[in-house]
Formats: C-alpha cells, sequence, structure tokens
C-alpha cells in the first residue's frame, strides 16, 4: 500500500510509514473504504520532492553546525550544564578571578546560566567571558579543547530551530527524568521503545547533561510518553580523545534507514 501523507509505496498495514512515520492502519480490519490516497500515491512527484527536502536538511545540517576551533570562540556562548558528581565543588573550569587559584564558580549559582566568550589567550587557550545576565566576568581554563561541564549554545539553538515538529527515526533508549531531577541529575529511567528503529517527534532541544552530548532532544514516541535522547550536534568544545561519541546523524534519521 501507499503511505496517504507521503505517497511512498511498498508499505505494510498496522505499521508506521518508513518515510515520514504516520501510523497506516488496516482499513479492511476496520470496515472502512481505502481512499485514492491509500492506493495510488497522491502525487507521483512525492517521493523526489521528499528525497530533496531530505538532501537539503542534512546540507542544511553541515552549514548549521560547524566545528569551532577553540580561537575561534570569540563572541560564542556557552552555557553551564549540570553536574553529575562533586557538585560542591562546584565548576572547576571556570573562575571567578583572572589568576585561576581555587576561585572555582559555586554550582548553585551558576548552573544554567549563559556566558559570552570575550577573549581567548592564543597560546594558553584562556578564555574571558562575560555572564548575560549580570554582566559579571569570569575566567575559564580549556583543556584538550574542551571546557569542562559547559556546552555550545548555537549548537543547541540551531537544532532547536531545525529539528522541533519533525520526525525523525533512531533506535537509541530514550530516558525520562522528572523536572525537578534535571538540577540534581537524579531519577532518570528507560522508557519502554519498540524493537529496530521507531520514529519520535521532537518536541522540544534544551541542554543536555554533559559535555560530550550536549543537546538533548525532547521527543514524544509512538505511544505519546515523552523522554529524551542527548546527542551532539558538531565536534565544537568535544574532545578528541573521546572514544565513543554520541554524534546526531549516527542516532537520529530524516527517513526510516534501509536495513
Amino acid at each position: 500500500m501507499f503511505c496517504p501523507k507521503c505517497g511512498t509505496g511498498g508499505q505494510r498495514v498496522e505499521a508506521y510509514c518508513k518515510r515520514c512515520g504516520e501510523w497506516l492502519p488496516d482499513t479492511d480490519a476496520l470496515g472502512l473504504e481505502p481512499s485514492e490516497q491509500e492506493t495510488q500515491p497522491a502525487d507521483s512527484q512525492s517521493a523526489p520532492q521528499s528525497m530533496a527536502r531530505g538532501e537539503a536538511a542534512i546540507t542544511l545540517n553541515q552549514h548549521s553546525f560547524p566545528t569551532r576551533p577553540v580561537i575561534k570562540w570569540v563572541g560564542e556562548r556557552f552555557v553551564f550544564l549540570p553536574i553529575e558528581t562533586a557538585q560542591e565543588y562546584g565548576y572547576m573550569s571556570v573562575f571567578s578571578t583572572k589568576d585561576k587559584s581555587v576561585n572555582y564558580l559555586p554550582y548553585r549559582a551558576y548552573v544554567g546560566r549563559m556566558a559570552k566568550v570575550t577573549k581567548v589567550e592564543p597560546c594558553a587557550y584562556d578564555l574571558e567571558l562575560v555572564l548575560e545576565d549580570t554582566g559579571e566576568k569570569v575566567y575559564g581554563t580549556v583543556s584538550y579543547g574542551v571546557i569542562k561541564d559547559m556546552a555550545l549554545v548555537a549548537d543547541i539553538e540551531n537544532a532547536r530551530a531545525l529539528y522541533v515538529g519533525k520526525t525523525l527515526w533512531t533506535e537509541e533508549t530514550v530516558h525520562t527524568c522528572p523536572e525537578a531531577g534535571y538540577i540534581e541529575r537524579t531519577g532518570e529511567a528507560e522508557l519502554d521503545t519498540p524493537l529496530g528503529f521507531f520514529p519520535v517527534k521532537v518536541l522540544n532541544v534544551v541542554a543536555g547533561w554533559d559535555a560530550e552530548k550536549p543537546v538533548r532532544f525532547v521527543v514524544q514516541l509512538p505511544s505519546g510518553k515523552e523522554g529524551y535522547i542527548d546527542v551532539q550536534m558538531s565536534e565544537t568544545n568535544i574532545s578528541e580523545s573521546l572514544s565513543y561519541k554520541t554524534r546526531f546523524e549516527e542516532v537520529f534519521h530524516p527517513e526510516y534507514p534501509n536495513e
């Protein structure tokens, strides 16, 4: 059968469309007369147009998430992420004074806040940042291309602009966490998901929990339950020595993958 929404053929009833994720009911079992859209493509150009849109999205993705070397971070905004352990020590890569002694920024006073990079020392890769809400200057240290426990805001905002409202395909584990557990990083649990690839609708994109996968896709499962998957959109602020990377393009697919 053909999908009545996108026109893609070769579909099975009582399954999700392999291209757009639409649920395809068994019209015979329901006692309904199949419409012309269900027996032939709604538009002979639907599939080529859909493929063109997919190719355009890939191109847009590549241009929207470039890898920014540290020396070019001036003007970029970073957000302070929740810390999993040793919250009592605060942000150990960012300091309140330029001498960077032991004046770490306290966790609860800075988590979730944003700061813009105003200066990069080219040799040591020390950063000067300004808090967006107060104008306070703080000083960061980059090690191996990474400033710990912070995420590039541009990757989050660009992902939100591109993907909210879209349907993507994944086979990744989907987690859930109570709102109160976000700052404390507690209460995380796995959701039951279909076997193999399944469609998810992107509801929002926010900051995740870890610098190595800092972009959180809040998604809705076919069951209606909501959860999240954390990924990286670019190589910016990602350690080159990281052995396992959760890249967006390896976790999400715009269409049902050909297996």
